[in-house]
């Protein structure tokens, strides 16, 4: 009887670590303003010209790292010149398929069905890919002026 019983609050508090690390996943960590959770997290400013009108979290590799992405809205050298400024390299036939992601998470206005291949892979302005251990990538839609910026702990 033992066995059973400490079986079943093992499944208990493994469902309920699984409720909290999803929910965690869902709720916008600020719960304020777009650009203050970007400075807090990135930890830079967004360049002038550049502003972030949305925040939102999803947990999308698996249950350790939590993905931040931020739509963004400028002119599109501004958006251009944020990539570079944080070092970012050009990466368009890669952007193709991740940013598909990124803005199914947090849409943009610009983008549309429509801008999705039959390959998955969408139409974008331009995709940058950022270096390290987990790359940021800069998604800018169509039109050029909004993107999302995809960032991971």
């Amino acid at each position: 009887m033992r066995g059973r019983h400490g079986a079943t609050l093992l499944a208990c508090a493994v469902a309920a670590l699984g409720v909290a690390l999803v929910l965690s996943a869902t709720v916008s960590p600020d719960g304020g303003e777009p650009a203050h959770s970007f400075v807090r997290i990135v930890g830079q400013p967004l360049p002038q010209g550049v502003a972030a009108i949305g925040h939102d979290t999803a947990i999308t590799d698996n249950l350790l790292h939590r993905s931040h992405f931020w739509r963004l809205s400028g002119d599109t050298q501004a958006l251009h010149a944020f990539a570079a400024r944080l070092g970012m390299a050009r990466s368009d036939d890669d952007a193709r398929f991740l940013c598909a992601t990124a803005f199914e998470v947090l849409p943009v206005a610009a983008f549309t069905p429509e801008d999705t291949g039959p390959d998955g892979g969408m139409r974008l302005l331009a995709g940058y890919e950022g270096e390290g251990g987990r790359d940021p990538w800069l998604c800018i839609a169509p039109g050029g002026r909004e993107a999302v910026y995809w960032h991971e702990d």
